[in-house]
């Protein structure tokens, strides 16, 4: 008999400077979650959106340039 294997839940971020996206993952699936405007509430929105849906790990996604640079310091906030 082979044990079930609980994986946790993760939130995937895509950070833009008027929106952020977010999708659920459950394993190897993710799904859209919503869209959020980035209006000086994204972090709490964020945190309880992960209390809401039981998140256990987060994954900002990371573009190139300068929206590197927004998307790091954005994690490193949240």
């Amino acid at each position: 008999m082979i044990d079930s294997i609980t994986i946790p839940k993760t939130l995937a971020i895509d950070v833009g400077t008027v929106r952020i996206g977010l999708a659920v993952s459950y394993g190897t699936l993710a799904e859209p979650l919503k869209i959020i405007p980035v209006d000086g509430t994204e972090i709490d929105a964020i945190m309880a959106i992960c209390a809401e849906e039981g998140i256990a790990q987060l994954l900002v996604g990371i573009s190139e340039a300068e929206m590197a640079l927004y998307s790091q310091a954005f994690a490193e906030e949240l």
